[in-house]
């Protein structure tokens, strides 16, 4: 009963994973598989990341003081609002059971 109950929860919030099948080979390149299976991780996340690493780039090609206090600042926005959305997508959750 419980173990039912928790399988339709996870279903509904779209935790459950597929499997592959043994042997079955995942084609070349890049995917963006990582950020389908965050339910939380939407447009305003992909955005405050890719400003990230084009600050960490920037840091990397010249080490300057200027490049660095961006590259901390884009780095503390992404991770708060990364912290945000995850604590208001499990507060849901709990709410929602």
């Amino acid at each position: 009963m419980v173990s039912q109950l928790i399988e339709v929860t996870a279903e509904k919030c779209g935790l459950v994973k597929a499997f592959h099948a043994q042997g079955s080979k995942q084609t070349k390149g890049l995917s963006r598989s990582s950020t389908k299976n965050k339910p939380w991780f939407d447009n305003t996340c992909n955005n405050l990341g890719k400003n990230y690493l084009q600050a960490k780039n920037r840091h990397r090609a010249n080490k300057s003081m200027i490049n660095f206090s961006n590259l901390r600042h884009s780095s503390k926005i992404y991770k708060k609002e990364i912290s945000k959305k995850v604590k208001s997508f499990n507060a849901d959750i709990v709410t929602f059971i």
